[in-house]
């Protein structure tokens, strides 16, 4: 089933029904989708820093899907369920072998700058 919730309580009901499918029929559930001006400019894929790495499959499909769009695909790590530490903000460009960590201010910049 789906790893350690870290950040809430969320549904997993559709999760659950989806998995009785045959296992050719994947998915994922993708957690932004950047827009500016009615147009897509990123795919993030957002974890609790505390979470585990991202798979290569699920690295590679968003890759993929902003390779179909012609936008970056992100995986940003943060602890903002973490309510005693600063936030922080790992951040890795699908495709990039690097994270860059940001503070608050810069990652809002980065979301900022996205497209333009």
């Amino acid at each position: 089933m789906s790893k350690k919730e870290f950040s809430g309580v969320r549904d997993l009901s559709y999760s659950r029904w989806h998995r009785k499918l045959p296992g050719w029929c994947w998915m994922i559930d993708l957690d932004a989708i950047e827009i500016r001006k009615d147009k897509i400019v990123a795919l993030i894929e957002t974890k609790d820093i505390r979470a585990g790495e991202l798979p290569m499959w699920r690295k590679t499909l968003l890759m993929r899907m902003g390779d179909a769009l012609s936008v970056p695909a992100y995986v940003v790590y943060h602890n903002l369920a973490l309510d005693n530490e600063a936030p922080i903000f790992k951040v890795k460009k699908l495709g990039n072998p690097d994270y860059i960590i940001m503070i608050e201010a810069e990652y809002q910049q980065f979301i900022m700058n996205l497209g333009g």
